[in-house]
């Protein structure tokens, strides 16, 4: 229980891993310390000190493959964003309310990203998380002050360009679910923001008897 960081491609390739079970004191998960190790499903327990992982730490897992095309978090860290890197039509997103870190080249090569929704939990951002991107605006909850004592590593100049509004939340919907309306029941549409939080928009209202 005494480890802390785990190395550079400690088990890359190990394809008798199914789970991994972390120590509460695990801070670290090196640059592809567990690519392809394509058993490997699940995480037990991921402790929150985990704000530091580098690139391509978990890539061509069946943990990896099982998750939806949109941003991938290990933990409270935004982890990548999962799609057709470099052809992603992607120009915001707003981060979940409880991600204290955004590992190394996570948004890597997504050029459209004009806009970024953050809470004032964030602490680290690793080297070229926003590397060839299109960042121009970020919307962050907490005071100026506060962003300024984020740990924001090498290759990430266009956050320090983009503009800053703070004090702010504001959400963005791009997930919706419905439950549809049916004889004597109303129907609710309801929108997502991928911070989790959800407001109803809709409601629909219940079929009734058509006649000919």
């Amino acid at each position: 229980e005494t480890v802390s960081d785990i190395g550079v491609y400690a088990f890359e390739g190990n394809h008798y891993l199914k789970s991994v079970v972390f120590n509460e004191n695990i801070n670290f998960i090196g640059e592809g310390a567990f690519h392809y190790c394509e058993n490997l499903e699940s995480f037990i327990s991921v402790p929150d000190k985990v704000i530091k992982i580098g690139i391509g730490a978990f890539d061509r897992t069946k943990w990896y493959n099982n998750q939806a095309d949109r941003v991938v978090y290990f933990g409270k860290v935004a982890y990548t964003y999962k799609g057709s890197i470099g052809n992603v039509n992607l120009e915001s997103i707003a981060l979940r309310e409880d991600t204290r870190a955004i590992a190394e080249f996570a948004f890597f090569l997504v050029y459209d990203l004009e806009k970024i929704v953050i809470s004032d939990k964030l602490e680290f951002v690793g080297n070229y998380a926003f590397e060839l991107t299109s960042i121009k605006n970020i919307i962050y909850s907490g005071t100026k002050e506060q962003w300024n004592k984020i740990t924001v590593c090498i290759g990430n100049g266009a956050l320090a360009k983009a503009k800053k509004t703070y004090e702010t939340v504001h959400h963005i919907y791009t997930q919706t679910k419905g439950e549809g309306a049916t004889f004597g029941k109303n129907g609710i549409l309801t929108k997502y923001c991928e911070c989790g939080y959800s407001e109803q928009e809709i409601e629909i209202p219940a079929l009734g008897e058509h006649s000919y």
